[in-house]
């Protein structure tokens, strides 16, 4: 067994020599609300689940995940992505739905902020992190009138971002 699981491994860390993900963040400002979107390679979500919960989650095009699917994969997820406000409070997210084609798969979010919309907000991103070492998380952050993007890696987990200028 442990020499399939090896093989399997090996198989999905040949199948693309980049690891990356994906993260879109729309703010609107006039009522805080947040729409968080993560595209990954579905292999590799597929190796994460395998990896840290022994669980073989399917991830077929066209197939709704189901309650059980949804709940493990929002808490990792939401557990290695964080958005929070100058009151150091995190946002809360939703699990809206998921999108996929045969190589990637995205998942999509929504939150509000609790008051009004903060100048400055703390991202951490730790998507991957601790599977790949040389995995890379790009983060594109639309405030309506503003859009910016971010990298994290290994080395660059969190950041703090001045929303209003």
């Amino acid at each position: 067994m442990k020499i399939l699981a090896s093989c399997l491994l090996l198989n999905l860390l040949a199948l693309h020599p980049v690891h990356v993900s994906y993260t879109s963040i729309d703010i609107t400002a006039e009522t805080g609300e947040i729409s968080l979107v993560c595209k990954f390679f579905t292999d590799d979500l597929k190796l994460l689940f395998y990896h840290y919960y022994d669980k073989e989650l399917p991830f077929d095009p066209g197939k709704d995940l189901t309650t059980n699917e949804v709940d493990l994969i929002s808490r990792h997820v939401l557990g290695s992505f964080a958005l929070r406000a100058k009151d150091d409070k995190t946002v809360n997210f939703s699990f809206v739905r998921k999108e996929q084609n045969e190589e990637s798969i995205w998942l999509y979010y929504q939150g509000k902020f609790d008051q009004q919309m903060p100048d400055t907000i703390t991202l951490m991103n730790t998507l991957l992190l601790d599977v790949f070492e040389d995995q890379t998380n790009l983060v594109i952050l639309n405030t309506g009138n503003n859009e910016k993007g971010f990298r994290f890696n290994y080395l660059n987990r969190e950041m703090k971002i001045e929303l209003k200028n």
